[in-house]
């Protein structure tokens, strides 16, 4: 199935291009009227050609227009000739069917009224050939007379025809003379210090440019990983309860005092120093008092993570003092909070290595942007500065986190100039130290360096060299004038003694004609 796009005789290559290449078929069909754009340039059906064969379409142009259907043979394009058949068939589908059918009859009927008639003189050699069968050599000799009659008539006709338009328009017409001249050139380079800023007209006193100043904006996010890395230690801590059954004299525990678990065999140290109240004696009983306190693992790590458990005093084991088994702990919660593992850090290495990508980034986008947008103007070399602002905190060395954010703001500022006012200074320095009344410039090449901005007031001073190609004035018109109907040998003298012309080509058509036409315009010279 094809896809059938009708042209309007607006539509531009891009806009065609386009619903092409957005077609949803791989086949299309372009039904192009008359006088449509695209017959302005056999280029715009090479460019169809191709952008169609890049999306993976093939295409078919239907058109009544002839250009049309000839470029689009050039560029291979195939066509489709239904056009031509709906045309020829226009001038009877505009008859009613009735009226249709009675012309067609009246056509047929004069054809065979047209066959039938015949002239005089063929019905009287007819006669004459029906008279006798014997006569057959005598109707060939006719025929054969009349057949070699006409062919010469047309022949002798068509060589004194060409021969008189030949001799007419190979020695009055189509005569021409071209003639290639090479003019006498120079270079002249200007080395000046130029500056721009953004005023009306060109400070020829100061060599101060007229200048657009240019702002862009841009801003830009990205992530980055961390590389840091850290080794976390913490220890377990809980609370327990102590008891002291031991007497009614309080228990003093110093700061460090060691507490071993009964089940988990690990060994942890009082946070602080406590009081114990001494036990209690009830109806000659005693009762232990108890008080809460605070113990930290003996080593960090999660191996001092433990559940319920009870706990003993080494040290009075080791004395030997009845107080062992009557001083002890209990815990209240769970003892938890020991690591041991490495973490992400943010280094200074991350932060600059962040920085310099976003900066980098920032800068070649619009840098791009803005020679982009001014590739028509002359942009003095580094004529533009970008200045950064981060709108977020960058992170800090040493900081724990797997990745972070930077986004920053950047803002390009440049002076652009237009050519014809560079044109118009050099032209006006050079003038000073050059005449330049027999001379017309015809290029300069400009190389600007050493970019200074002012902080005071927008403008930018550099330095120019400035490269400015010349050559002499031919006053072509003039020149015309002087040579027509001049013959070969003396042309050559006159444009050898011709101070502005460096060597000159000369070129007569057809290749026998030894002479300038007097007709000025038959007369081509050109310029190189």
């Amino acid at each position: 199935m094809a896809s059938v796009i009708y042209v309007k005789k607006q539509d531009d290559l891009v806009k065609i291009v386009e619903k092409i290449i957005t077609s949803p078929d791989d086949e299309v069909i372009l039904v192009i009227p008359k006088n449509s754009v695209l017959a302005k340039s056999y280029f715009n059906f090479e460019i169809l050609k191709r952008e169609s064969e890049i999306a993976k379409k093939k295409i078919f142009i239907d058109s009544l227009d002839q250009i049309i259907r000839n470029f689009s043979k050039q560029a291979q394009i195939e066509l489709i000739d239904q056009a031509f058949e709906e045309k020829k068939q226009e001038i009877a589908d505009i008859l009613p069917p009735q009226k249709k059918e009675e012309k067609i009859l009246e056509e047929k009927k004069e054809t065979e009224s047209i066959k039938n008639k015949k002239e005089p003189r063929f019905e009287k050699i007819d006669e004459i050939w029906k008279s006798s069968v014997k006569r057959d050599s005598l109707k060939k000799e006719i025929i054969k007379s009349k057949s070699v009659k006409k062919k010469f008539y047309f022949v002798s006709s068509f060589i004194i025809i060409g021969v008189v338009s030949f001799v007419y328009l190979f020695w009055f017409k189509f005569p021409k003379t071209t003639i290639i001249l090479y003019p006498k050139k120079t270079q002249k380079i200007i080395e000046v210090s130029l500056a721009c800023a953004p005023i009306e007209k060109i400070d020829f006193e100061n060599k101060i440019l007229p200048a657009k100043l240019v702002k862009f904006e841009r801003v830009f996010e990205k992530s980055f990983k961390t590389t840091g890395k850290k080794k976390i230690e913490t220890f377990a801590k809980g609370k327990v309860k102590i008891y002291n059954a031991f007497s009614s004299a309080p228990q003093i525990l110093v700061k460090n005092t060691r507490f071993l678990g009964e089940k988990s065999n690990k060994l942890f140290y009082l946070t602080k120093r406590v009081v114990v109240p001494g036990a209690k004696v009830i109806e000659g009983k005693i009762v232990p008092s108890s008080l809460e306190a605070e113990i930290i693992a003996q080593k960090p790590g999660p191996e001092f993570n433990i559940g319920s458990d009870k706990f003993w005093l080494p040290a009075f084991k080791e004395r030997g003092s009845p107080r062992y088994y009557k001083v002890w702990a209990e815990t209240i919660q769970e003892i938890k909070g020991g690591e041991s593992k490495e973490i992400s850090i943010a280094t200074e290495k991350d932060i600059e290595n962040a920085t310099t990508s976003i900066e980098k980034t920032l800068t070649s986008l619009l840098e791009t942007e803005f020679l982009e947008k001014t590739k028509n103007y002359l942009v003095p070399s580094k004529g533009y500065r970008v200045k950064i602002e981060y709108e977020n905190q960058l992170p800090k060395p040493g900081e724990t986190m797997n990745e972070f954010s930077v986004k920053a703001k950047a803002l390009l500022e440049g002076f652009i100039i237009e050519k014809k006012n560079l044109e118009e200074i050099s032209k006006k320095i050079l003038s000073e130290s050059f005449n330049l009344e027999k001379w017309e410039i015809t290029s300069i090449k400009e190389d600007f360096f050493n970019p200074e901005f002012e902080e005071k007031h927008p403008m930018l001073r550099f330095e120019a060299k400035i490269k400015i190609n010349l050559a002499r004035k031919i006053d072509t018109d003039l020149l015309k004038k002087k040579i027509r109907e001049e013959k070969k040998e003396n042309l050559k003298k006159l444009l050898s003694n011709l101070d502005e012309i460096e060597k000159a080509k000369i070129i007569f058509w057809p290749f026998w004609i030894k002479k300038v036409p007097k007709n000025l315009e038959r007369i081509f010279i050109e310029i190189k």
